[in-house]
Order: C-alpha cells, then sequence, then structure tokens
C-alpha cells in the first residue's frame, strides 16, 4: 500500500509516537462509524491540551474523565 510507506515516511520526519496509523476495513472512500468515533477522540484530546495551556486547573482532568 502506498498509504502506508507515507506513514513511515511521516514518523521517519516526527516523533513516531504522535503518528498513529488505522486501517478500516469495508471502506472505499468513504467513512465508518469506528473512523468517525476515533477522529472525535483525537479531537477532544486537542482541545483538552489547548484548555490546559490556557487554564491550569483543567490539567488534572483527562479526556477520559470529562
Amino acid at each position: 500500500l502506498i498509504v502506508s510507506l507515507i506513514v513511515l515516511q511521516l514518523k521517519s520526519l516526527v516523533k513516531a509516537a504522535n503518528v498513529i496509523f488505522k486501517v478500516y476495513g469495508g471502506m472505499t472512500h468513504s467513512s465508518s462509524q469506528q473512523e468517525m468515533m476515533d477522529v472525535k477522540q483525537f479531537i477532544d484530546i486537542l482541545i483538552h491540551q489547548i484548555n490546559c495551556c490556557h487554564y491550569k486547573a483543567l490539567c488534572r482532568l483527562t479526556p477520559a474523565s470529562l
């Protein structure tokens, strides 16, 4: 898969722990419910990190506890 090569290249350019590659079965050019849930979780984590920068009291919270 060409996308696997892209992921390997991306991991070589940035901290590999920050790159998560997932394959969702049965899909062509659409999305699945699981993919959308993963995107939501990713956005929730980013929002939490942004809020931590602005409101130090929130840093004790985790996305799972929100």
